[in-house]
């Protein structure tokens, strides 16, 4: 689907159309972030894109120094995000300021955008749970009550949230997107190279590897796409190991690749659901 949407930087303009929406979050191909930022745009909207991470520097599994300076200094902004945030509202008006999952924006970022457009609406998404350690970070915690509006796509996260001094939050349950996850016809080719009898596609968890060796030790063919299986180690005959992920159309033809997609739920995020949830669902896949 060619995307309606502009980098900040260019001064083409948007239109009338719609809602002028700022929004910040990751943008890189196959994100969840971006297939939202689409469906504004599908929505009739006139969204300007703001990526918080470079693609080339994403680190999956972060090094000990990486997670104690975090912990200590909060998350580092690697692409100048507050200061793009900033010099975009000074050149544009906005009606919403949409940030999905901004751990390095700075609680004095929110204020400044408040103070240069008091009419704009600044609202916080995440896919997470947000009480998780492991998804937050010194910004994010103190800039909360910044925010006039927090969607949560965990129930219990609500309350916390409201908590932590957020004004307005509000639970909505996982999607998918329509473009992206669809039933699509798998060759032979295609199925022998994405899929199989059994498959999953995630990241590695201690649980998840202890249900695919007993599944393979019984017997049943396991394929896994995904990042860190690398810590699984000893994995039986029967449990294929691919060690990287796969993304947007190549990620929905595994899905309909396989005879059964496996679909556990992150015991770290207390999920009740997961966007494979969905995700599998759309795609037609068992």
């Amino acid at each position: 689907m060619k995307v309606n949407t502009k980098m900040w930087s260019d001064p083409a303009s948007v239109g009338e159309a719609g809602l002028r929406i700022l929004y910040v979050g990751t943008i890189v191909s196959g994100s969840t972030s971006l297939q939202r930022a689409e469906a504004f745009t599908d929505l009739g909207h006139q969204v300007t894109l703001l990526s918080t991470d470079n693609e080339k520097e994403i680190v999956v599994t972060p090094s000990l120094f990486f997670r104690v300076r975090r912990k200590l200094l909060g998350a580092r902004d690697w692409v100048g995000a507050n200061a793009f945030i900033l010099r975009a509202v000074r050149s544009e008006t906005f009606d919403v300021l949409w940030i999905d999952k901004g751990l390095t924006v700075e609680p004095d970022t929110l204020r400044k955008v408040h103070e240069l457009q008091p009419r704009c609406r600044i609202v916080g998404y995440a896919p997470d749970d947000m009480m998780n350690p492991a998804n937050q970070t010194r910004q994010f915690l103190k800039g909360l009550p910044v925010y006039d509006h927090f969607i949560t796509t965990k129930s219990y996260n609500v309350s916390e949230l409201t908590g932590l001094g957020c004004p307005d939050v509000v639970f909505v349950d996982k999607s998918f997107d329509p473009h992206t996850h669809r039933p699509m016809v798998v060759g032979e080719e295609e199925r022998r190279r994405l899929g199989g009898a059994v498959g999953f596609i995630g990241q590695w968890e201690p649980e998840r590897a202890e249900s695919l060796r007993k599944l393979a030790l019984a017997g049943l063919p396991v394929r896994v796409w995904g990042y860190t299986w690398e810590r699984m180690k000893n994995a039986p005959p029967g449990l294929v190991l691919e060690n990287r992920p796969v993304w947007g159309d190549e990620y929905a033809r595994a899905l309909c690749a396989f005879d059964v997609n496996l679909c556990f739920l992150r015991k770290c995020n207390r999920d009740l659901q997961t966007a494979r949830t969905m995700e599998i669902t759309a795609c037609g896949g068992f």
